[in-house]
């Protein structure tokens, strides 16, 4: 999944902090230089959905989730402090 490192940090608390001189991540950050953030123990399906929200892309969310689904992305907005973005 490719997104800028600017939108994250505008929609997500999580990677204002990961992308910041502190970590590896947030180094020498540039739109030709693709960084990329491994999140294995996050959810790959409401990541792409959280990620198709915050880019205003809405033709690529379902009109409708299973209850798991949700729950998911529920535990991500959670985790990555996002609630507002996503709502």
């Amino acid at each position: 999944l490719r997104i800028s490192s600017q939108i994250l940090r505008n929609a997500l608390t999580y990677f204002t902090i990961l992308f910041g001189l502190n970590f590896a991540e947030g180094q020498n950050l540039s739109s030709s230089d693709l960084k990329e953030v491994l999140m294995l123990d996050d959810n790959a399906r409401a990541m792409e959905m959280i990620c198709n929200i915050i880019q205003l892309r809405n033709n690529a969310v379902p009109l409708s989730l299973a209850l798991e689904e949700v729950f998911e992305v529920a535990v991500a907005t959670d985790k990555f402090n996002c609630t507002s973005a996503v709502k």
